[in-house]
Protein backbone atom coordinates (compact mmCIF):
# COMPACT_ATOMS: atom_id res chain seq x y z
CA UNK A 1 0.00 0.00 0.00
CA UNK A 2 1.14 3.30 -1.48
CA UNK A 3 0.50 6.83 0.71
CA UNK A 4 -1.30 9.11 -1.69
CA UNK A 5 0.42 12.52 -1.40
CA UNK A 6 -2.61 14.26 -2.37
CA UNK A 7 -3.17 13.58 1.75
CA UNK A 8 0.17 15.37 2.80
CA UNK A 9 1.39 19.33 1.94
CA UNK A 10 5.46 20.08 1.94
CA UNK A 11 6.76 21.73 4.97
CA UNK A 12 9.66 22.08 4.59
CA UNK A 13 13.46 20.82 3.00
CA UNK A 14 16.36 19.27 4.40
CA UNK A 15 19.44 21.00 4.27
CA UNK A 16 22.59 20.01 6.17
CA UNK A 17 23.48 18.35 9.00
CA UNK A 18 23.68 19.98 12.28
CA UNK A 19 26.14 19.24 14.65
CA UNK A 20 27.73 15.99 16.13
CA UNK A 21 24.24 14.66 17.16
CA UNK A 22 22.23 13.58 14.78
CA UNK A 23 20.73 16.87 14.27
CA UNK A 24 19.79 18.10 10.46
CA UNK A 25 18.49 21.55 9.37
CA UNK A 26 15.07 22.13 8.08
CA UNK A 27 14.17 25.10 5.96
CA UNK A 28 10.43 25.41 6.75
CA UNK A 29 7.53 26.01 4.71
CA UNK A 30 5.23 29.14 5.93
CA UNK A 31 2.49 26.51 6.79
CA UNK A 32 4.41 24.51 8.78
CA UNK A 33 2.43 24.31 12.20
CA UNK A 34 4.91 25.73 15.21
CA UNK A 35 2.91 24.15 17.81
CA UNK A 36 1.98 20.44 17.35
CA UNK A 37 4.10 19.57 20.06
CA UNK A 38 3.11 15.42 20.39
CA UNK A 39 4.72 15.24 16.63
CA UNK A 40 5.92 11.77 16.18
CA UNK A 41 7.50 11.40 12.67
CA UNK A 42 7.83 13.27 9.80
CA UNK A 43 7.31 11.87 6.24
CA UNK A 44 10.17 12.76 3.52
CA UNK A 45 9.95 11.77 0.09
CA UNK A 46 12.24 9.75 -1.41
CA UNK A 47 12.48 7.67 -4.56
CA UNK A 48 8.83 9.83 -5.15
CA UNK A 49 7.58 8.15 -2.69
CA UNK A 50 6.54 9.13 0.91
CA UNK A 51 8.90 7.77 3.73
CA UNK A 52 8.00 8.03 7.59
CA UNK A 53 10.89 9.08 9.91
CA UNK A 54 10.37 9.01 13.50
CA UNK A 55 11.24 11.75 15.17
CA UNK A 56 13.39 12.78 18.39
CA UNK A 57 13.08 16.26 18.67
CA UNK A 58 12.42 19.48 16.57
CA UNK A 59 13.58 22.66 17.64
CA UNK A 60 12.68 25.73 16.05
CA UNK A 61 15.58 28.38 15.65
CA UNK A 62 13.18 31.33 13.64
CA UNK A 63 9.77 31.58 11.70
CA UNK A 64 12.29 29.62 8.88
CA UNK A 65 13.95 26.97 10.19
CA UNK A 66 14.33 24.46 12.59
CA UNK A 67 16.61 21.06 13.64
CA UNK A 68 15.55 17.86 13.52
CA UNK A 69 16.93 14.85 15.10
CA UNK A 70 15.48 11.34 13.69
CA UNK A 71 15.33 8.24 15.80
CA UNK A 72 17.95 6.24 14.68
CA UNK A 73 20.01 8.36 12.39
CA UNK A 74 23.03 10.09 13.88
CA UNK A 75 25.37 8.82 11.14
CA UNK A 76 26.59 11.77 9.40
CA UNK A 77 27.01 9.66 6.23
CA UNK A 78 22.99 8.50 6.13
CA UNK A 79 22.18 12.61 7.19
CA UNK A 80 24.16 13.55 4.48
CA UNK A 81 21.59 11.35 1.89
CA UNK A 82 19.28 13.32 3.19
CA UNK A 83 20.07 16.77 2.13
CA UNK A 84 17.44 18.44 -0.40
CA UNK A 85 14.86 15.75 0.57
CA UNK A 86 11.32 17.30 1.07
CA UNK A 87 9.50 17.02 4.18
CA UNK A 88 5.69 16.38 4.42
CA UNK A 89 2.84 16.45 6.88
CA UNK A 90 -0.70 14.54 7.19
CA UNK A 91 -3.30 16.60 6.27
CA UNK A 92 -5.38 15.85 8.70
CA UNK A 93 -3.04 17.08 11.15
CA UNK A 94 -3.37 20.59 9.68
CA UNK A 95 -7.27 19.81 9.68
CA UNK A 96 -7.48 18.58 12.86
CA UNK A 97 -5.55 22.31 14.02
CA UNK A 98 -8.25 23.91 11.75
CA UNK A 99 -11.49 21.95 13.35
CA UNK A 100 -10.09 23.24 17.14
CA UNK A 101 -9.71 26.54 16.07
CA UNK A 102 -5.92 26.78 15.94
CA UNK A 103 -5.73 27.96 12.57
CA UNK A 104 -3.09 30.62 13.94
CA UNK A 105 -0.56 28.21 14.27
CA UNK A 106 -0.26 27.89 11.12
CA UNK A 107 1.71 30.85 8.82
CA UNK A 108 -0.44 31.79 6.16
CA UNK A 109 1.87 34.40 5.27
CA UNK A 110 1.88 34.99 1.27
CA UNK A 111 -1.50 33.11 1.18
CA UNK A 112 -4.30 35.02 -0.97
CA UNK A 113 -7.81 34.96 1.17
CA UNK A 114 -10.93 34.86 -0.78
CA UNK A 115 -14.24 36.13 0.74
CA UNK A 116 -17.17 33.58 0.30
CA UNK A 117 -17.98 35.20 -3.19
CA UNK A 118 -14.68 33.92 -4.08
CA UNK A 119 -13.78 37.48 -4.59
CA UNK A 120 -9.92 38.16 -4.09
CA UNK A 121 -9.65 40.44 -0.80
CA UNK A 122 -6.09 40.92 -0.69
CA UNK A 123 -2.42 39.08 0.36
CA UNK A 124 -1.76 38.16 3.43
CA UNK A 125 1.34 39.44 4.61
CA UNK A 126 1.63 38.71 8.47
CA UNK A 127 -0.36 37.13 11.29
CA UNK A 128 -0.53 39.49 14.31
CA UNK A 129 -0.80 36.91 17.12
CA UNK A 130 -3.08 38.62 19.99
CA UNK A 131 -3.69 36.83 22.76
CA UNK A 132 -6.89 34.91 22.03
CA UNK A 133 -7.47 36.53 18.99
CA UNK A 134 -4.73 36.34 16.26
CA UNK A 135 -5.54 38.49 12.71
CA UNK A 136 -4.06 38.42 9.42
CA UNK A 137 -2.96 41.64 8.24
CA UNK A 138 -3.96 42.36 4.25
CA UNK A 139 -3.24 45.21 2.42
CA UNK A 140 -5.95 46.21 0.24
CA UNK A 141 -4.73 48.92 -2.08
CA UNK A 142 -3.60 51.28 0.10
CA UNK A 143 -5.50 50.39 3.54
CA UNK A 144 -4.42 47.66 5.92
CA UNK A 145 -7.38 45.08 6.89
CA UNK A 146 -7.48 43.25 10.19
CA UNK A 147 -9.13 40.11 9.64
CA UNK A 148 -9.71 37.45 12.17
CA UNK A 149 -8.01 34.36 11.77
CA UNK A 150 -10.58 32.60 13.35
CA UNK A 151 -11.08 29.16 12.14
CA UNK A 152 -14.58 28.93 11.92
CA UNK A 153 -14.48 31.95 9.17
CA UNK A 154 -12.51 29.23 6.62
CA UNK A 155 -14.45 27.57 4.42
CA UNK A 156 -11.61 26.21 2.58
CA UNK A 157 -7.53 26.45 2.13
CA UNK A 158 -6.06 25.64 -0.64
CA UNK A 159 -2.55 24.86 0.16
CA UNK A 160 -1.14 24.12 -3.46
CA UNK A 161 -2.38 27.47 -5.00
CA UNK A 162 -1.98 29.15 -1.88
CA UNK A 163 -5.76 30.15 -0.97
CA UNK A 164 -7.70 30.67 1.76
CA UNK A 165 -11.78 31.10 1.70
CA UNK A 166 -13.31 32.94 4.38
CA UNK A 167 -16.94 33.52 5.53
CA UNK A 168 -16.45 36.88 6.48
CA UNK A 169 -19.12 39.28 8.17
CA UNK A 170 -20.55 41.36 6.14
CA UNK A 171 -18.95 45.18 6.13
CA UNK A 172 -15.95 43.82 7.69
CA UNK A 173 -13.43 44.96 5.16
CA UNK A 174 -15.45 47.73 4.34
CA UNK A 175 -14.47 49.18 8.14
CA UNK A 176 -10.94 49.34 7.11
CA UNK A 177 -11.11 51.12 3.24
CA UNK A 178 -11.79 55.18 2.78
CA UNK A 179 -14.58 56.06 1.49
Amino acid sequence: MSLDINDFVKVGTLAKAHGNRGGIVMFVEDNFPEDLDELEYLFLKIDGGLVPFYLTQITFRNQNSAIVEFDKIDNPNLLDQLYGKEVYLEMSLMDNAEETGEIASFTFVGFELYNAQKQLIGIIEEIIPYPNNPVYRLKVGREEVLIPANADLVSDIDQEGKKIFMNLPDGLVDLFLED
